[in-house]
């Protein structure tokens, strides 16, 4: 060609494409945010007709709904470590950066109704639910609150973090559904955060996973309580070819009653990967012998768990190859009302020192630090 897109002629030494005039001195800069729905972010002075930037900018992030804030930057796909917004940044090279935003949805209802924008049940927040979503408990009393199940929640397909604050969840005594809460990635893979819920008492005869069953997504549980749960396999929790991350909870007296040999009185690990660090298994039972956890897949112990059974992967063992701090009790212990520790019974002063990347409270809401016991509570029971 003669000329270029703008009519500018083309020469000897051309560049390719359709495009000859260079832009000088200046570099690309790629302004985005991770949801357009939350909010939006500008950079002053702005990229010039080109697109492209220079020098020092000041580069703003700004909410623009309800429960939405400005959480962190990502500059380049690195998260920086400055969290000032506006950020000033001095711009050397072609750039991308990203105003990262969280959203809260904060349940202000426990009932177990379909709940409205301004009255919001866990129910409605799971219902509604965006990627990224944090739902948030208020006007908890951690240990006291419940919920009260008429019917199963609904089934979790967006990557979402859960805050329970010490909530529990239970069955009402005329609901005959199945697993109380369904995390479902079998469509794109997701990764779902619940921290400190109780999951209480959804006892059946038959199924998979009385309180969760996770289907091909990624799981991580923090300072949480499964009590009492029954299930045909996995009597807590059934990892259908997830990735399942067990930190600081408590599982006792959950029960699976399968009589062909899959069971899993606690966690039926169904060719799925579970990593487990300092959790509590105590009382729960199989049918078929495998009282903690049924494997058909990859356990892993981070360590420093505490079980009433023998390490090792045979039936009446623990599941899993014992792992750094791993240790076995005999005698009970936790209240099994508040689940907090009797002391001398062997739970307590377990981890030492303190894992990385470990939950920063438990499920009161206590701060967890060196030497905490296992389980998903921290505060001794006194004196007794």
């Amino acid at each position: 060609p003669a000329a270029d897109f703008y009519g500018n002629a083309i020469t000897d030494g051309a560049a390719a494409g359709a495009v000859q005039e260079a832009a000088s001195g200046e570099y690309y800069l790629d302004l985005s945010v991770n949801n357009s729905d939350w909010g939006s972010v500008a950079a002053s002075p702005p990229p010039s007709e080109d697109g492209l930037v220079s020098g020092s900018l000041t580069i703003t992030a700004t909410p623009t709904v309800a429960g939405s804030s400005f959480d962190h930057w990502l500059v380049d796909g690195v998260k920086s470590e400055d969290t000032n917004n506006p950020l000033s940044y001095n711009v050397t090279a072609n750039t991308t950066v990203q105003a990262v935003f969280s959203h809260v949805v904060t349940v202000n209802n426990l009932d177990d109704a379909d709940g409205s924008a301004s009255n919001v049940t866990l129910r409605y927040a799971l219902t509604n639910a965006q990627d990224g979503d944090t739902i948030r408990f208020s006007g908890v009393t951690a240990g006291t609150s419940v919920i009260v199940l008429n019917a199963a929640l609904p089934d979790i397909t967006k990557s979402i973090t859960i805050e329970g604050n010490g909530v529990t969840i239970t069955p009402s005594a005329s609901w005959s559904g199945n697993s109380m809460l369904r995390v479902d990635g079998s469509g794109s893979g997701i990764t779902v955060n619940i921290s400190r819920v109780h999951f209480k008492d959804r006892q059946k005869t038959w199924g998979y996973g009385a309180a969760i069953y996770v289907k091909r997504a990624t799981l991580k549980l923090e300072s949480c309580i499964f009590s009492g749960n029954q299930a045909g396999v996995g009597g807590a929790i059934y990892n259908d070819f997830g990735t399942l991350t067990v930190k600081g909870c408590t599982f006792y007296g959950n029960s699976a009653l399968d009589a062909e040999g899959d069971g899993g009185g606690a966690i039926l690990n169904f060719y799925g990967t579970a990593a487990l660090t300092g959790n509590l298994f105590y009382g729960n039972t199989d049918s078929c012998g495998y009282p903690v956890v049924h494997n058909y897949g990859t356990v892993n112990s981070g360590g420093y768990n505490v079980i009433d059974v023998a390490f090792g992967t045979g039936t009446a063992q623990s599941g899993w190859t014992e792992g750094t701090g791993d240790k076995t009790i005999s005698a009970m212990p936790v209240s099994l009302v508040t689940f907090r520790v009797i002391s001398g019974n062997g739970a307590e002063n377990v981890l030492t020192p303190l894992p990385s990347d470990y939950p920063a409270a438990d499920f009161y809401g206590n701060a967890i630090t060196n030497g905490a016991a296992a389980g998903a509570v921290q505060e001794a029971a006194s004196g007794e």
